[in-house]
C-alpha cells in the first residue's frame, strides 16, 4: 500500500523547516546544526504577552535562558512595521 501525503501538508512542512534553518542561522553559533525540536522548545513554545494598542504592538516575553540567545541575534527591541496593522511598530522585549 503506497503512503499517501498530502501535497498541502508536505508544503507546509518545508516551509516551517525553511523558517527554523533561517532562525538557526540568525541565533549564531550554538544553534545552525540545531534540530527544529531543539528550536521550537527553546524558542517558539515560549510564554508572552501581546499588548496592542495605539502604538506600537509590544510582544512580551517571558523570561528563560536562551533570551539571550535572542537579544545576540537581534530578535528584541524594534522589529519593523505591520502592514496589515496599520502600519504598526512591533516590538519584542522581555517581562
Amino acid at each position: 500500500m503506497p503512503l499517501r501525503i498530502d501535497r498541502n501538508l508536505l508544503q507546509l512542512t518545508l516551509i516551517a523547516s525553511t523558517l527554523y534553518q533561517g532562525l538557526a542561522k540568525r541565533l549564531g553559533a550554538r544553534y545552525p546544526v540545531a534540530k527544529s525540536r531543539i528550536l521550537f522548545n527553546h524558542f517558539v513554545r515560549a510564554p508572552a504577552t501581546v499588548i496592542t494598542r495605539e502604538d506600537p504592538v509590544i510582544i512580551r516575553l517571558a523570561r528563560r535562558a536562551h533570551n539571550n540567545a535572542l537579544r545576540a541575534a537581534g530578535y528584541l527591541g524594534p522589529q519593523g512595521r505591520i502592514p496589515w496593522r496599520h502600519d504598526r511598530q512591533r516590538v519584542i522585549e522581555y517581562r
